[in-house]
């Protein structure tokens, strides 16, 4: 299967996935909270979702060569001109480092009855599906980092597989497994400086 077919197809695939995960946890209708096993596995479905929209954005990339970016319009620094603030949920393209489990929250970790907020999920959903709404803008930014790491002589990365990706459904599961492949390969033309 050719690459620009391959990615539609994935592309496909994770919108349906991520569609699925949000409806089987009735996020299409906000409500105000959720149970814990349902927050709990809903959770879980969308990391792995974010994995596979990371990896699709990086293959996305490899396959862009990118164009120079055109100078900026300069602007009055002494203009004050106050935009609204909004605030603005982000999806990285990196996942975040994580730290050490500070031992002042361990007391406050055990079991709480009850339902739980269901904003945090709904909003990382709702975060999944405008990353995958824009990859191509995401894909396009990251094909000029990897073009600058590519010149500076930054060591080619490597792909490891998914884990639990028997957790997931038929489709996403041999997509996740066939874009690490695809990524591997779409590498192998990076140099090797190890």
């Amino acid at each position: 299967m050719d690459q620009p077919a391959f990615i539609v197809q994935a592309w496909k695939t994770i919108a349906r996935a991520l569609a699925e995960a949000g409806v089987a946890a009735d996020l299409d209708l906000k409500p105000a909270t959720l149970l814990k096993c349902t927050r709990r596995q809903c959770m879980a479905r969308l990391r792995q979702l974010a994995i596979m929209i990371r990896r699709l954005i990086f293959l996305m990339a490899l396959s862009i060569e990118p164009t120079p970016l055109l100078p900026r319009p300069k602007g009055n620094y002494f203009e004050t001109e106050k935009a609204p603030t909004v605030r603005c949920l982000s999806f990285r393209i990196t996942p975040n480092v994580s730290g050490v489990f500070p031992g002042s929250v361990r007391a406050y970790s055990g079991h709480h009855p009850g339902p739980v907020p269901a904003a945090p999920v709904i909003a990382k959903w709702s975060v999944l599906l405008l990353a995958l709404k824009h990859c191509e803008r995401r894909a396009v930014r990251l094909a000029r980092t990897l073009h600058r790491w590519r010149a500076e002589g930054v060591a080619k990365p490597y792909v490891l597989p998914m884990r639990h990706t028997d957790r997931l459904p038929r489709e996403p599961g041999l997509l996740a497994g066939a874009l690490t492949l695809q990524l591997n390969l779409a590498l192998t033309g990076w140099p090797d400086t190890g």
